[in-house]
């Protein structure tokens, strides 16, 4: 049966606190008032009494966004019949979802309210106790699936419409400049006070950089190596296991199979990339050994810029250097070494989708129609075709042979045809990088809003 129209479905509660009552809450606080800052303030060093003071970013109550704030709360009409004290509340929000076991599928989606009046270097320390939990989301339960069939011919929605409700159409059209229209609870609200959302939204170096970029370029190298030499692949798992840890959490222990990925936090791909051009080092022939060591030492030396806990006008402008180098960069590696090297998803990525397409063989099931499916752009298996005026460089990938515990039958997608993996540089979280200064200089240092700050606290 499919139905047109619009239907409604009851997919959970939403737990949540009063944002008004957590603010009483905390301004009648007598312990916390001690360490609250009502009214921001500058902060400046002078390097010598002949030079001019430099801005020094670390506090949002010592930057310019604070200031403005107060500044037009000063200047607005005060309230009939009081002649009370105004200030500013800074509010932080987070929410990232929290495993609850290390097996099975339980987790939790709080997020969690900060406020900006106090020091970060509380606000990081979780026996300060300062983070609030203001609500708690829930994700889709497994029987709207069964509720979707019913209006769709029997198909359920993939994974992707279940996190993004967007139809494939609009999709197909909008979807790689990031133009597909969203319906935000915050413009519909606060619009009529002139609230403009995009200005709360800040960087995230944790998912945008150290889970983000530079975790689908270490991928990339990766199957780089595989490409052009696969015993390279242990010598790069021996490097790192063979490199010594360094201070109290600077560098943790590397595992013994590091080009495995398996498990790892925001922390140990920071580790990687501080650690990587000792490591990657002659694994990769020239030119892109040259290419790949400036690559490593410009993500690093940005990397270390955009996470210092304190900055003045001096050191932000050796970020938008370093930045405006990053995209250089980044460029160049995609342009000299990820465009002259064809490089092929990993070989148990192949096992793994040989197992995937042969479970789903088994299955007897009807002919379905891909209404709610979607192909990525990196997933499409290799063609054979090639295009007049642009070759690929002579470093071909070895075959491999398939695992021994896939037989013939079970091996629907051939092993030596494995898809074709590709660097993407269009994406928000590439771009990102260059708002971090800007944002710095709005509202602080990373680490003040950073998620590792929840991170630790989920921990």
């Amino acid at each position: 049966m499919q139905v047109s129209g619009t239907r409604r479905y009851l997919a959970g509660t939403l737990y949540h606190r009063s944002i008004v009552s957590m603010i009483i809450e905390k301004l009648q606080n007598v312990s916390d008032t001690k360490r609250f800052h009502y009214e921001p303030y500058e902060l400046f060093w002078s390097p010598n009494p002949d030079t001019l003071d430099v801005w020094v970013y670390g506090e949002l109550f010592t930057l310019q966004a604070f200031l403005n704030a107060h500044q037009m709360l000063q200047n607005s009409l005060p309230v009939t019949g009081c002649d009370l004290p105004r200030c500013v509340i800074a509010l932080m929000l987070w929410s990232d979802a929290t495993h609850l076991t290390s097996f099975g599928t339980s987790k939790l989606w709080p997020s969690y309210l900060f406020f900006g009046n106090e020091s970060k270097y509380n606000r990081c320390r979780p026996s300060m106790h300062l983070a609030n939990h203001i609500a708690y989301f829930e994700t889709l339960p497994d029987s709207f699936k069964d509720y979707a069939s019913e209006y769709v011919k029997g198909n359920g929605p993939n994974k992707a419409f279940m996190a993004h409700f967007t139809s494939k159409q609009v999709n197909v059209f909008l979807k790689d400049a990031s133009l597909v229209p969203i319906v935000n609870a915050f413009s519909e609200k606060l619009s009529d006070s002139g609230f403009n959302l995009f200005q709360m939204l800040v960087v995230d170096i944790l998912h945008e950089w150290e889970i983000g970029t530079w975790k689908a370029t270490f991928i990339h190298l990766i199957w780089l190596l595989y490409v052009v030499q696969a015993a390279n692949v242990n010598k790069l798992d021996a490097h790192f296991c063979n490199t010594p840890t360094f201070g109290h959490d600077t560098i943790w222990k590397f595992s013994s199979n590091s080009s495995e990925m398996k498990k790892l936090a925001a922390h140990n791909y920071e580790d990687l990339l501080q650690c990587a051009i000792p490591v990657f080092e002659e694994l990769l022939p020239a030119p892109h050994n040259a290419v790949v060591m400036d690559l490593f030492f410009t993500c690093a030396t940005w990397h270390g810029l955009a996470k210092l806990c304190m900055h003045t006008d001096h050191t932000l402008q050796i970020l938008d250097q370093m930045t405006v180098d990053l995209g250089q960069t980044m460029r160049q590696f995609l342009r000299e070494t990820c465009g002259t090297i064809e490089t092929q998803e990993l070989p148990h990525e192949t096992a793994a989708q040989n197992r995937w397409s042969a479970a789903g063989k088994n299955k007897k099931q009807a002919p379905t129609t891909p209404s709610f499916q979607e192909e990525s752009s990196d997933s499409k298996v290799r063609k054979t075709s090639s295009k007049a005026g642009k070759k690929k460089a002579a470093i071909t990938a070895p075959i491999q042979e398939a695992p021994s515990n896939l037989s013939a039958s079970s091996n629907t997608v051939s092993y030596a045809n494995r898809r074709i993996k590709t660097l993407n540089l269009d994406t928000y979280k590439y771009h990102a990088c260059g708002d971090v200064a800007a944002t710095i200089r709005q509202f602080g240092t990373t680490d003040s809003y950073s998620t590792e700050t929840i991170w630790g606290i989920g921990a």
